[in-house]
Formats: C-alpha cells, sequence, structure tokens
C-alpha cells in the first residue's frame, strides 16, 4: 500500500460523500417545493396544479434515484478505503462457494 493509493482513495471518498450531500440537497428541496404546492393548490387552477405536481413528482424520483445511486458509490468508496486503512479489514462480501470445495456435510440417514 502506497500514499498515493491511499490519498487516491481518501479523495475518491470525499468528492462522493461530497456528490452525495449536494444530491440529497437539491432532494429536500424538491420534496420542499412539493409542500409548497400542497398548500398554495387550493388558489390554483387544477390542471396547472395537476401539471406541476407531476413535474416535481416526477423530478423527485430521478434525484431520489440518483441519491440512490451516489450512495451506493459512496459505501462502496468508503469500503475501499477501509481495506487500505485497516490492518484487519474483513471483506465486505464472501465469495461464492462451490459445492466441490471444502467440507460437505453427508446426510443423516438413521431413523429415530
Amino acid at each position: 500500500m502506497s500514499d498515493d493509493q491511499l490519498v487516491s482513495a481518501e479523495r475518491d471518498f470525499q468528492a462522493r460523500l461530497t456528490a452525495l450531500h449536494e444530491a440529497r440537497a437539491k432532494l429536500a428541496e424538491q420534496e420542499a417545493a412539493l409542500h409548497r404546492l400542497a398548500i398554495h393548490r387550493f388558489g390554483m387552477e387544477p390542471g396547472e396544479a395537476a401539471a406541476q405536481e407531476a413535474a416535481l413528482s416526477a423530478q423527485r424520483a430521478k434525484l431520489t434515484d440518483e441519491v440512490d445511486r451516489l450512495h451506493a458509490a459512496a459505501l462502496a468508496a468508503r469500503s475501499a478505503l477501509r481495506r487500505l486503512t485497516d490492518l484487519h479489514a474483513e471483506p465486505d462480501e464472501v465469495p461464492p462457494q462451490s459445492v466441490v470445495d471444502g467440507f460437505e456435510q453427508p446426510p443423516f440417514r438413521q431413523p429415530w
């Protein structure tokens, strides 16, 4: 492990975390806009309110997907950073083991 790898992993993690926070802020702004629309929709035309709600809901769905994607990327970057900094880091996922590898418990065939 070199210092360059560690610095690169730390910068990658910080960049992904910053992007995640920015996306969450945009999502919060979108939620606030939906809330304001719910309050002010009584003074609006029904068609206009429905169109604005559909547009805001579509934007919220898009932002939610982006936040989920960025969250997964930040978790992966944090995991990579932890593997570089923690000497006793455990793997995030256990690789699948084939049936022929290792010990296999024989069936118990005795009746009770």
